[in-house]
């Protein structure tokens, strides 16, 4: 029903490019995703008025990436310490639908 009453359901993307897109005239949002996308729509376009879905909308795994880990991660690229390990039966069942994932985001 939620979905039925919606302008938009898509991914944050989608939901950040839906605002930027915006006539000027439509200036309020419900956004219902993570809270971090609020701040930067906020940052970015601060005119318009932001209301979340529910205020609790927090990933905390998100929350665990930052630019000092990505930038340890990088400079050794054979660190095993975050290694995700999948079993071979689901890697190659998961592999067509990341594929497509990855197509469609292009």
């Amino acid at each position: 029903e939620v979905r039925q009453l919606a302008d938009l359901v898509g991914s944050t993307a989608q939901m950040y490019n839906y605002v930027r897109d915006s006539p000027s005239d439509i200036n309020q949002f419900i956004i219902g995703t993570e809270k971090g996308l609020l701040k930067r729509m906020k940052a970015d376009y601060p005119d318009n008025k932001y209301y979340l879905a529910n205020e609790n909308m927090i990933c905390y795994n998100m929350k665990k990436h930052n630019l000092e880990l990505i930038k340890y991660l990088l400079e050794d690229p054979d660190n095993e310490d975050f290694e995700i390990k999948v079993p071979k039966a689901i890697a190659e069942r998961a592999f067509e639908p990341i594929k497509r994932m990855l197509e469609y985001s292009q």
